[in-house]
């Protein structure tokens, strides 16, 4: 009996003992499974998969990870805006000649120069007027603008900007596209042989030089447009009454009538220039229309005498049988 329950309790040990072998066996292969796992993830994650295909190539597998991209470089053009400036500027004075002189070495101080200039009427009057087109430094637009405006009555001001920065990069890309390409051909040109290869490729490289001229000057232009800035000045004089009173309403007024008599003035004298202009070559037509008047008139009384003696003489034709008739009657 004894011998049995000692049998019966080696048996259970030993099924304790490989039940618990088998359950540290497993344990460890779960383990290695998941290291082995991870290890597979992180180089996934971290060097892309590498798939081996049919051809015997291999393929990666797009990483999960997140990939660090480097901002994109901007070019120096994009960091300083291109804009145009422009401005208009109407002015009134009672010293012509003074703010005429003024406004010429302004333009000179300031570094500028005039473009074009133009004047019209006359002293006597007082209703001289110029126009002047000038270019100015960018930077000292402003300051230019303000010096302008203490020469005389500022009557009309205004400032435009036109921003050509997008225009400007997209110009300057494209001619860095086409000088990179015009530098690929001259290389494709020095290895060629083929005569026909040639020719191609020198003919594309005359069209890729037209278009970098033209780029590059439509750069300079508005660089040039950038660099100086335009300026449009109009003076027109005025009498001291005329600039004394013109602070009022009533003075306003007053000039703005005195103006339009001037106009009217002007506008007179244009016509009577006209008039004179014109009397020579009317005179000389009026004599050829009375010549041909006259022409017409002789031409159609002789046609008309012409027909009253045709007329005459039918009716002269037909009286002489009438005559015969009473001749012989008599007989």
């Amino acid at each position: 009996m004894k011998r049995n329950i000692k049998g019966v309790l080696i048996f259970l040990s030993a099924l304790l003992i490989l039940s618990f072998c088998s359950c540290s066996s497993a344990s460890s292969s779960q383990s290695a499974k998941s290291t082995a796992s991870g290890s597979y993830g992180a180089a996934v994650a971290g060097n892309g998969l590498m798939d081996e295909t049919a051809n015997g190539s291999t393929k990666t597998a797009p990483s999960t990870s997140t990939a660090i991209v480097p901002a994109p470089t901007v070019s120096n053009s994009a960091l300083t805006r291109k804009i145009i400036k422009n401005a208009d500027m109407s002015l009134t004075t009672a010293d012509y000649n003074k703010s005429i002189g003024q406004i010429e070495s302004t333009v000179k101080s300031f570094g500028g120069f005039v473009q074009s200039s133009g004047t019209q009427g006359e002293g006597a009057t007082g209703s001289r007027s110029a126009t002047y087109v000038v270019r100015i430094p960018t930077d000292k637009f402003d300051s230019f603008l303000d010096s302008v405006g203490k020469i005389g009555k500022v009557v009309h001001r205004n400032v435009s900007g036109n921003d050509v920065t997008e225009q400007y990069i997209d110009t300057e890309t494209r001619l860095n596209t086409l000088e990179t390409e015009h530098t690929r051909l001259v290389d494709l040109l020095k290895k060629a042989t083929d005569m026909t290869d040639i020719i191609k490729i020198e003919d594309k490289l005359t069209e890729i030089e037209t278009q970098i001229e033209q780029y590059e000057g439509e750069l300079k232009k508005m660089d040039s447009l950038v660099d100086l800035s335009t300026v449009n000045i109009s003076v027109s004089e005025v009498t001291p009454s005329q600039a004394a009173a013109s602070d009022s309403f009533g003075g306003s007024v007053s000039n703005v009538f005195t103006q339009s008599i001037s106009a009217l003035v002007v506008t007179l004298k244009f016509i009577c220039y006209f008039i004179i202009a014109v009397l020579p070559f009317a005179i000389i037509i009026g004599a050829v229309i009375f010549i041909i008047i006259l022409i017409r008139r002789r031409f159609r009384k002789k046609l008309r005498e012409n027909n009253e003696k045709k007329i005459a003489r039918q009716d002269g034709e037909q009286d002489k049988p009438e005559d015969k008739e009473q001749d012989e009657k008599k007989d």
